[in-house]
């Protein structure tokens, strides 16, 4: 896995922004940039494998606020990147074909709730204490269903709920024309994927530049 088809990239970073509501990602030379926004997080660049156009941002950065993403291992991104940016633990990029929903029930005690706004799905799971314990959304872009920011609490896990929160997810991308679907996956979040039918299609690594201490 030393890299990811650019389209799919461009894909799933175009879903990406539209569910957390910032500006289209725009054409940075072989990689996309991102204009967050975010007071921890400025900018954020994304390529679909390590490029000199990478290795040089890399080099030429040097204050805190701009995150880089890229399809490779970290062992391969560790040695051409200086020591200043601080390497998250890696993901996973991951696609699913032929998006097949399934009635998965919660458990006794949850249920869920559904949120449409322009054109994002965002779903939740309610304990019986009406407590949100999981969350997710997703959004369809040319066919491809992006699902982004898939969680469920500590406390809740191991029940099934996980699953249950996909597969509502899949029907509400199904019922906007997804035919397939992409997402990054965290490390524990990855076996979920995997048992759901999804194949990874490369390792995922983000570093940033740890802001000075106070």
């Amino acid at each position: 896995m030393a890299g990811a088809p650019p389209h799919l990239v461009e894909t799933w970073v175009s879903g990406w922004a539209r569910i957390r509501g910032t500006p289209p990602p725009e054409r940075h030379r072989d990689g996309f940039r991102i204009e967050v926004g975010a007071p921890d997080q400025r900018t954020r660049y994304v390529f679909p494998a390590v490029s000199a156009t990478l290795t040089r941002l890399a080099e030429d950065i040097r204050l805190p606020g701009i995150c880089l993403k890229v399809c490779a291992p970290p062992e391969t991104v560790r040695v051409l990147v200086p020591r200043r940016w601080r390497l998250d633990p890696p993901g996973t990029f991951m696609q699913r074909d032929d998006i097949a929903p399934e009635a998965i029930p919660l458990p006794d005690g949850y249920r869920l709730e559904r949120e449409t706004a322009e054109g994002i799905d965002s779903i939740c799971v309610l304990a019986a204490d009406d407590s949100v314990i999981a969350t997710g959304h997703v959004v369809v872009i040319d066919r491809a269903a992006i699902y982004d920011r898939i969680a469920t609490h500590e406390d809740h896990r191991r029940l099934g709920i996980g699953r249950a929160l996909v597969a509502a997810l899949d029907h509400a991308a199904v019922a906007r024309g997804a035919r397939r679907g992409l997402l990054v996956a965290t490390e524990p979040g990855r076996a979920l994927y995997t048992a759901l039918g999804w194949k990874p299609l490369a390792q995922y690594t983000s570093m940033a530049i740890a802001p000075p201490r106070p």
